[in-house]
């Protein structure tokens, strides 16, 4: 199945600490300026139909004073309510640090290869009073660039990819933590960087917790031949 993908992520090699291999994810997804955009964009809309609604109703109720010419007056408060909603939800969005990092104990990856890679990242907000949860998959897919006349096109194709156990997050974490057992297939595709051409291995966490949008933190492994470590 082919998606669209707009993007040309280069990957980027880890840091070696006692610990292990550190990712850092290279695209966590937020929603924040979405629902700015589409909060000004509301707002917009709003300020130029709701204002002159606004003043006919003043005008009905100045010269014909009943409880229908007081429903144009309420239609400046759906607009209000929206954008206080959509403050409110930018705010619960940010509840999650956007930093996030994976650690690895062995890197690069040999196909036929297994190990568990530690998740963590740290919470902004951690009061809330109920639990959360994390689900991850590991994946393997192909990022390609075409033309198609004189319009550059890029596509992605999953090749594999597996849903990895998850995990709940206990009340008031402030430090989320998550293991993730991966593994390479031996027949599998070794990872491929080329301007044009891809194969990605990636491993996705979502961290979704209440008050807040679930949260993907994406993470590029590199995968070669036995000969090639």
């Amino acid at each position: 199945m082919m998606q669209s993908s707009f993007s040309y992520e280069r990957y980027v090699e880890p840091r070696r600490t006692p610990e292990g291999f550190v990712l850092t994810a290279f695209n966590t997804t937020s929603l924040v300026w979405t629902n700015f955009i589409l909060a000004v964009i509301f707002f917009t809309f709003w300020s130029v139909f709701s204002l002159p609604i606004f003043g006919v109703g003043l005008l009905m109720f100045w010269f014909s004073p009943s409880l229908n010419s007081l429903l144009p007056l309420l239609f400046p408060l759906i607009g209000i309510i929206g954008i206080v909603w959509t403050v409110r939800r930018m705010k619960r969005i940010e509840r999650l640090n956007i930093s996030a990092e994976a650690i690895s104990p062995i890197y690069p990856l040999l196909l036929g290869e297994s190990c568990t890679v530690q998740f963590r990242c740290q919470r902004q907000d951690s009061s809330t009073a109920h639990p959360g949860n994390i689900a991850a998959k590991w994946l393997c897919y192909e990022w390609v660039e075409y033309r198609m006349g004189k319009d550059v096109e890029t596509a992605t194709h999953t090749l594999w990819e597996t849903n990895l156990p998850g995990a709940s997050i206990s009340p008031g974490t402030a430090h989320v933590e998550y293991d993730a057992p991966i593994y390479v297939l031996a027949q599998a595709l070794p990872s491929i960087e080329t301007a044009h051409n891809q194969v990605r291995w990636e491993l996705q966490v979502t961290v979704d917790t209440p008050g807040t949008l679930p949260k993907i933190s994406k993470f590029r492994f590199k995968v070669v031949p036995e000969i090639s470590r």
